[in-house]
């Protein structure tokens, strides 16, 4: 509730000078982990799976109530349009779904307890992206994209090889034969190569966006290079 007066109060008093989103709600299963946590949820799904089915459900009724009851609060013609946590900006509204949970369990657990809630939220969001969180998740991305989604956000996970890592060319290669968009956060400058990388890989990133947060003004001119080396205006 609070979110939605927070909401009607900022385009009132911003108007066009702002975009606004749907707060991040989380995702189902990693909902009921932070209420049970981690080891309990594991063994719920074998002791209890009926119950965990349950509030899961109950989480997506409450959860797609608030996503339209938020969606409505922003009026699309008076502002500059929709945005997320990743800063994309929409005319649109979208929403990053998500399932961290699923890096902790196999294929079967995750078409018994995450895949239905999933197929619900492609379906429920006009423009829906899945955050495709670390190589331990990599396991369900079939059954990820099989869900409909229009694009998958892929996190390398901390502490693993970079973006550009020939390692990861399946995953890349996956989501463009799919016909999937796909979003990177670029977090320094050495991570820039990834879109060479993605470029000579597919021959074509028209259907990426790259987030890029933390550099300096006087990096300004690198990244306009990189906007006229690919054809992007600015």
């Amino acid at each position: 509730q609070r979110g939605l007066e927070l909401t009607k109060a900022f385009q009132e008093e911003f108007g066009d000078e702002i975009a606004l989103g749907t707060p991040n709600f989380g995702g189902m299963m990693d909902i009921v982990e932070s209420m049970r946590g981690a080891t309990n949820s594991l063994m719920d799904l074998y002791d209890d799976p009926d119950e965990v089915i349950r509030l899961n459900d109950d989480i997506y009724n409450a959860y797609e109530k608030a996503y339209k009851q938020n969606t409505a609060a922003i009026d699309k013609d008076s502002i500059l349009g929709y945005t997320g946590w990743i800063t994309i900006l929409s005319q649109k509204p979208y929403f990053i779904s998500q399932c961290d949970f699923c890096c902790m369990i196999g294929k079967p657990h995750f078409e018994e307890f995450v895949a239905e809630t999933l197929d619900k939220e492609a379906k429920l969001i006009e423009r829906s992206f899945y955050h495709l969180d670390g190589p331990s998740a990599v396991k369900h991305l079939d059954r990820i994209i099989e869900s409909g989604f229009n694009g998958i956000q892929w996190v390398n996970g901390a502490g693993s090889k970079p973006k550009q890592d020939p390692c990861w060319d399946e995953i890349y290669k996956k989501i463009y034969d799919a016909g999937l968009l796909m979003q990177l956060n670029i977090e320094s400058l050495d991570e820039l190569e990834v879109i060479d990388h993605l470029y000579e890989l597919l021959g074509d990133i028209s259907h990426c966006a790259f987030s890029i947060a933390g550099y300096k003004e006087e990096d300004q001119e690198l990244f306009i290079k990189y906007l006229d080396k690919y054809g992007v205006p600015h």
